[in-house]
């Protein structure tokens, strides 16, 4: 019988918590989302200078969506540069990029023929471009993403209010099946609410590797993290939080993976998945 009450009273305290926890991560997405209206008008005041960074290992098939893409932004086209990192790519993705014109592009080519991996490849670009480099922010994309014509107006609000800022990944075809639908609203429910509201209560540690950006005086001074292949989108967060400097986690800033989603897929995305990140 006392086993019992133990028991009773463990499960008690186990869901009060977790109503105190999940209600003050909702009041505090809320309460992001209030922000963000009261500062979308302010904050469009001014218009950065971005310098895109494009990361890619054989993207042939997926990057020339993501450059035209790129190029076809709703924002000033003379406020952004376009720039593609090749780590050591062994398909024809520069011959694509050749065609597509547009974007300046950069050989990582190692005696190995390996891959260095996002970290050292970035690294490598800053050491060549960094001092010379004019403009405000930096944004860092993977090339087997795209975005919409908005991503740049919506970053530019979203980045004039905190220096640092991560969006969400999505499927670009997530509609077309059951399957995609369920793990789409998934996504969507987890950047938009607990993603955010975690962010906003202090909570979230987590760059997202896919899309995140960086004022340039804030990227002088973590450079350094770029040097290891350490898991930086980890570490990033940490070394910044360390510094007092907020990281703003926006579900208004979207990228979308292009791939249908499949059985194989989901395997992959659930294989991959650090269920204990969703729960604390």
């Amino acid at each position: 019988m006392l086993l019992v009450n133990i028991i009773a009273v463990i499960l008690t305290l186990y869901l009060a918590f977790s109503f105190i926890y999940f209600a003050y991560i909702l009041y505090c997405a809320s309460k992001a989302r209030l922000v963000d209206i009261e500062n979308k008008i302010s904050a469009t005041e001014y218009t950065n200078i971005f310098n895109i960074v494009v990361y890619a290992h054989n993207n042939e098939q997926t990057i020339p969506v993501l450059i035209n893409a790129l190029k076809e932004q709703e924002y000033n086209k003379e406020k952004y540069s376009i720039n593609v990192i090749l780590d050591n790519c062994t398909d024809d993705t520069a011959k694509v990029l050749e065609i597509c014109s547009g974007t300046r592009l950069w050989r990582l080519n190692c005696e190995d023929g390996q891959s260095k991996g996002k970290a050292e490849a970035i690294r490598w670009f800053f050491d060549r471009i960094f001092i010379n480099d004019k403009s405000d922010a930096f944004v860092f994309l993977n090339a087997d993403t795209t975005v919409r014509p908005d991503f740049l107006n919506r970053l530019n609000e979203k980045i004039n209010v905190k220096p640092v800022v991560s969006g969400i990944t999505l499927n670009k075809n997530m509609f077309t099946t059951f399957v995609g639908r369920v793990i789409g609203y998934r996504k969507i429910f987890l950047n938009t609410v607990i993603y955010t509201g975690r962010n906003i209560a202090g909570f979230l540690n987590y760059l997202n590797d896919d899309i995140f950006a960086l004022k340039k005086d804030i990227l002088m001074q973590v450079r350094g993290e770029f040097n290891t292949k350490n898991n930086f989108n980890f570490e990033l967060p940490i070394t910044l939080s360390n510094m007092g400097i907020d990281m703003y986690h926006s579900s208004d800033i979207r990228v979308f993976k292009q791939y249908f989603e499949s059985t194989d897929n989901v395997l992959k995305f659930f294989n991959n998945t650090n269920i204990a990140k969703f729960v604390l």
